[in-house]
């Protein structure tokens, strides 16, 4: 199924809705924000069977519906546009998403993921909306997020082995020394004048008595 609307002038300033009333198309508005007046602006929303033949990457996710959205006159105007679309329950439950597993991609080269709300939900659908800057090829796509794993805590360190109580420092002993002798200086013996004169009359007086009675005249004698 298409829908094309035909507006006549796009100002700048409040956001202009297209409404999209055929439900099989899964799209309910866009609201168009533009940064200069549009004229003869036509939006034209298809949805598709299936993954065109011009686009040449695959999008990752499990798709609920391929949507097609193009605007003539709006190129150089375009500010932003905000796209409300519905994804029923029955398909989340069975592909076991949640309702916060749902996300818009737009293929622009390649698949860009953009910002996605819950706006509301009933029994049957909830509503997203989803902002983009431009209009091409989107998939609504169904993809659980996983959750990055906190780094894993480092290991405790080992408790350290008690510490004895320390013992009080034991009180040095004296070493006993012996008393060192001081060697006394050799006091040199002084032999006096009066020693020397008298040894010296003592030894003449001996070889006078020896002279007597061994010399010459004591032979003649006998």
């Amino acid at each position: 199924p298409t829908v094309v609307t035909t507006l006549t002038q796009i100002t700048p300033g409040a956001a202009t809705v297209v409404k999209i009333t055929n439900a099989n198309i899964g799209v309910k508005e866009i609201s168009i924000s533009v940064v200069n007046t549009a004229n003869n602006v036509q939006i034209t929303v298809r949805k598709l069977s299936g993954q065109p033949a011009q686009v040449t990457q695959s999008v990752s996710g499990t798709v609920f519906q391929y949507l097609n959205i193009t605007a003539t006159n709006l190129a150089n105007s375009l500010n932003s546009a905000k796209i409300k679309f519905n994804v029923t329950k029955a398909w989340l439950n069975s592909n076991g998403f949640g309702s916060s597993d749902v996300v818009l991609k737009k293929f622009a080269g390649s698949w860009v993921k953009l910002p996605t709300s819950v706006m509301s939900e009933d029994a049957n659908n909830v509503e997203y909306e989803s902002v983009t800057d431009s209009f091409s090829t989107f998939a609504v796509v169904g993809e659980q997020v996983v959750a990055e794993q906190p780094p894993s805590p480092a290991p405790a360190p080992e408790p350290l082995p008690p510490q004895l109580p320390s013992q009080p420092a034991q009180p040095t002993q004296p070493v006993y020394q012996p008393p060192q002798e001081v060697a006394q200086p050799v006091q040199p013996i002084t032999i006096g004048t009066e020693v020397v004169s008298g040894a010296a009359a003592l030894i003449i007086l001996v070889l006078a008595f020896y002279w007597y009675y061994h010399g010459p005249k004591s032979k003649k004698k006998k």
